[in-house]
């Protein structure tokens, strides 16, 4: 079972995700703030643990999605991070993509329910 990560300030998207994904088995932790989250990843990575997969929103206030990812990539480079937003136009995704996300997926999601399927092929 791999270990996922969501982090998305809108509550109902971070439950929805979860409830989605444990469905499929895996197991989640949840965040509703990037500072709470680039806290606990800090906390983790003192104990050399890490998450499998961090499914992580853009725009937060106080850290954003594209912070975080940057120090998930110098400090956990074997994370895999797919990035959410609304706002993404290709420029964005492409720095996104350059700083090591995965994929980057646009909100609102088309369909939620194909989320365990691009999260499988992810951690494959």
């Amino acid at each position: 079972m791999k270990k996922i990560l969501i982090v998305d300030d809108e509550k109902m998207i971070a439950n929805v995700l979860a409830r989605v994904l444990n469905k499929e088995e895996q197991t989640t932790t949840l965040f509703n703030s990037g500072i709470e989250a680039l806290q606990h990843l800090q906390e983790l990575h003192k104990t050399s643990q890490f998450y499998d997969l961090i499914l992580m929103d853009l725009l937060m206030p106080e850290v954003s999605g594209a912070d975080i990812l940057n120090w998930i990539h110098t400090n956990t480079p074997r994370t895999k991070v797919i990035m959410m937003t609304a706002y993404g136009d290709s420029n964005i995704r492409t720095e996104l993509l350059q700083r090591g996300a995965s994929i980057v997926l646009q909100k609102p999601f088309e369909n939620i329910l194909d989320i365990p399927k691009i999260v499988s092929e992810i951690l494959r």
